[in-house]
């Protein structure tokens, strides 16, 4: 996904629109991906595509932008464009068509692999895993994470990124009065705050609860096992 500020940029296409470089702080604004058509800058590419098609191709990455079919209105007006674009396209072509990383398009300033901000889906996703499979007093080590990468919790991010969201970030909301996960129960919060050491018990309570994770993991294996 290409993104460059309106009137400020020479990027031209056949095939990849350009979009306006608010889209980026929107999504942070509302925790989510608006529609991106919203935010098409038409002057940098005569092709133009749906929502569905575009989340298709850069958000999950099951298309490329050579596959997608422009919905444009009149082959008149895409005639007119490219003829008055010529020199935006040599200056600003593309040998390849297919962009998986999201990128940013200033002038002649391309910054690639921007992150997007994390939906509340996402951050659900990650602590329905963890209260689960019992998994609140494993946070803070390696093998859990990557585990939750293999069994694509959150389809696109890395056990690094999730990881970081969660210790960084949704515990801080687990810690709040008003959290934002109200399907946890109030001993579900406790575990997760504990394994977090927001909440603090003493040593051998800590250890019993532990005691008694295991054995809950344990009993679970062998259930799905049997």
């Amino acid at each position: 996904m290409v993104l460059a500020k309106p009137g400020k940029t020479n990027y031209f296409h056949l095939k990849i629109p350009a979009f306006d470089i608010k889209y980026i702080e929107d999504c942070f604004k509302i925790k989510d991906f608006p529609d991106p058509t919203k935010y098409l800058i038409k002057n940098t590419s005569p092709a133009s595509y749906t929502k569905n098609d575009i989340f298709d191709c850069w958000l999950y990455q099951n298309k490329s932008w050579s596959d997608l079919v422009s919905i444009s209105e009149n082959k008149n007006d895409n005639h007119k464009i490219i003829s008055s674009s010529t020199n935006l396209i040599s200056k600003a072509k593309r040998s390849n068509d297919d962009f998986d990383d999201i990128m940013m398009s200033d002038d002649q300033k391309i910054k690639k692999n921007t992150r997007m901000p994390y939906s509340h889906k996402e951050e659900i996703s990650i602590v329905k895993y963890i209260v689960k499979n019992n998994y609140a007093f494993n946070v803070t080590g390696v093998t859990m994470w990557q585990r939750m990468e293999r069994d694509r919790v959150c389809k696109y991010r890395t056990w690094q990124s999730m990881k970081q969201r969660y210790v960084k970030h949704i515990k801080f909301d687990l810690n709040s009065g008003n959290h934002k996960f109200p399907f946890l129960s109030p001993e579900e919060l406790k575990l997760l705050r504990l394994g977090l050491n927001i909440e603090k018990i003493d040593k051998e309570e800590k250890d019993a609860m532990k005691s008694r994770f295991l054995e809950q993991r344990m009993h679970d294996s062998d259930s799905d096992s049997s």
